[in-house]
């Protein structure tokens, strides 16, 4: 799952410099699902929709307190929107994959965080 979110990471930058929202916005889509996945597992590290169907009976496994981050992430298809949301959800992201990972004994690919978080340009 870690190195997926940072190839799907690559298309929606890639997607959002190129002004394809559409595209854009399924990538965030996927994005926004491993941070449920992760969310998911740090709650019960044997759930087995984390990754297949992360949003599966979601506020059984996860509280709305948990997820009221990622809310604002759910917006309109605007180059502005996708933009800030991408920017949430990989905040999101690096706030809980290196901690799971590092309490399951995986190793995190900080080198590759760093270097594909500059892909995201800023937005004028």
């Amino acid at each position: 799952m870690i190195t997926w979110f940072w190839h799907d990471w690559v298309h929606f930058t890639t997607a959002l410099r190129r002004g394809q929202l559409w595209w854009a916005q399924g990538q965030l889509e996927m994005l926004r699902g491993y941070c449920i996945s992760l969310l998911r597992l740090q709650n019960d590290f044997s759930d087995h929709e984390a990754g297949d169907e992360p949003y599966f009976k979601i506020e059984k496994a996860i509280s709305v307190e948990q997820l009221s981050r990622l809310e604002a992430t759910f917006g309109p298809l605007e180059r502005r929107h996708l933009y800030q949301a991408g920017k949430v959800v990989a905040g999101m992201y690096k706030d809980l994959a290196p901690s799971l990972a590092h309490a399951h004994g995986i190793s995190y690919p900080l080198n590759l965080e760093m270097v594909l978080m500059k892909r995201l340009e800023p937005i004028d």
